[in-house]
This record gives C-alpha cells, structure tokens and sequence, in this order.
C-alpha cells in the first residue's frame, strides 16, 4: 500500500474496507526526515458546499505482542 517514490512524501489510496461515515474516506503512509507516518483523509462540505478534506497524519501502528 506504499508507494513513496520521492522523499518526503506520502500517499493515500481509497478505503475499501470504510464500514462506517467515521471511517476515513482515504488511508496511506508517508516518510518525512525518514520517520514513518500513516495518513488518514475524510472528504467534508462546508457550509457554502464546497468539497475539502480534513487530514490526520499518526505514528505508524505497531500491534503489541500477546
């Protein structure tokens, strides 16, 4: 699901698996100075309706060990 081609640099493809409107419309993962980040991207409307969309950038999950 990454595909950084450049430093710095990031990319998002749609979420298949949104079940719910809280799940993001858009997850990804990036690289900025060689730390690791996820992405996370909702497609919103303002109030003159106009389409933008809001971000979340994370430290990458790290599943614990049992």
């Amino acid at each position: 699901m990454n595909d950084n081609r450049f430093p710095n640099s990031g990319t998002l493809w749609t979420n298949d698996y949104k079940k719910q409107p809280h799940h993001p419309d858009y997850k990804g993962k990036g690289e900025y100075n060689g730390v690791e980040f996820e992405l996370a991207a909702w497609v919103k409307t303002d109030r003159q309706g106009k389409q933008f969309l809001s971000l979340k950038i994370s430290e990458p999950f790290k599943k614990e060990a049992p």
